[in-house]
């Protein structure tokens, strides 16, 4: 019996497949994985890491690398999610990630994408107003995609805007989901550069200062503070959930940018000292589908920070490690829940 090549037209034309299943009918399993295992090394493939706003843009993404590429199908949020142990596995020397700016030196060769995006020249016309209204400087805070406007604005407006560097965006004035540092300047404003409002909101509550968003595309203009009200009330709605909870699950995240081992640990020990039911919990991925099958009361995030804003798509809470310390009488003011380090 003959095994047949794959029909798939993207596999490796070198690949070779074992000629015969041997004299006892069967090939060792070893065997083939390692024939399989030493072919992909010699196979000059990249891996394509795409968030998912991206992925429709398949086709055009391959014209332009022009290389043997194979692109990852698990989900890509932030350059957290480097899958290196996917291109280890499958003898990769490379990976190409699109949209998100490094906070760690991966082990692996990785080559960061992040399009800058095209923006109003109304925009400096709306900072320029801003920045008459205020007696002193205004902070500048945006994402990955505008920080060449970013760059701009400084450059024009020169010492009437601060434009500081976090702990761990590379990029001057950039904030993270999970690290609002940039946004800790000595401005009684902020003007947040970018669409969405998780990054300005965070910027409000971590730092107390009045938050602008400023659409650079379409120059919508935002006061976030009805926003952040509006978002504090749906965590203390968690957090009372959490007090009254008994059973709770500590998940710890699997992606080397979202290992939190010490507020897991914290999380453990706390929960075991007021007597409630602990279960321990790793993954890579956290959604409904894989969480609630535990059948939980109350869920603690050691991971990304940003989970917690998907807390409709969860029928139990969803607490951080600083929202659990407040359920319990730890801790008296809220604080946004940051990644102050990369642990592992």
């Amino acid at each position: 019996m003959e095994l047949q090549r794959s029909k798939w037209s993207g596999w490796p034309s070198s690949f070779p497949l074992p000629s015969s299943l041997g004299e006892a009918g069967g090939i060792s399993r070893n065997r083939l994985i390692s024939e399989i295992t030493l072919t992909w090394r010699c196979v000059k493939l990249k891996l394509v890491e795409l968030p998912m706003g991206l992925r429709r843009y398949v086709k055009d993404i391959s014209r332009e690398l022009g290389e043997e590429i194979i692109f990852l199908g698990d989900p890509v949020y932030g350059s957290c999610h480097l899958y290196e142990e996917i291109a280890d596995f499958l003898g990769l020397e490379e990976i190409i990630h699109y949209s998100h700016t490094p906070f760690y030196t991966p082990n692996k060769r990785v080559v960061f994408k992040v399009n800058q995006l095209s923006y109003s020249e109304d925009v400096f016309s709306i900072i320029e107003e801003e920045i008459r209204s205020e007696s002193g400087k205004v902070g500048v805070i945006t994402n990955a995609q505008f920080l060449k406007l970013a760059y701009e604005v400084k450059k024009r407006f020169k010492d009437r805007v601060e434009l500081k560097r976090g702990r761990l965006a590379r990029g001057l004035g950039q904030v993270l989901g999970c690290d609002f540092s940039a946004a800790r300047v000595e401005s009684r404003k902020l003007i947040f550069l970018g669409d969405g409002l998780f990054h300005p909101i965070g910027a409000r509550i971590s730092t107390g200062k009045e938050v602008l968003s400023l659409n650079p595309v379409t120059c919508e203009q935002i006061n976030v503070e009805k926003e952040a009200e509006r978002f504090l009330k749906m965590r203390f709605h968690s957090i009372f959930r959490a007090k009254r909870s008994n059973s709770f699950g500590v998940i710890l995240g699997a992606m080397r940018g979202q290992f939190r081992m010490r507020d897991f640990q914290m999380s453990v020990r706390l929960l075991q000292e007021e007597g409630k039911e602990v279960f321990r919990i790793v993954s890579k991925v956290i959604s409904p589908e894989i969480i609630e099958e535990f059948g939980l009361d109350c869920y603690v995030i050691c991971a990304c920070p940003r989970i917690v804003d998907e807390q409709p798509r969860f029928k139990k809470p969803l607490i951080t490690p600083r929202e659990l310390e407040i359920a319990f009488g730890r801790r008296d003011e809220y604080v946004m829940d940051e990644i102050s380090e990369v642990e592992w």
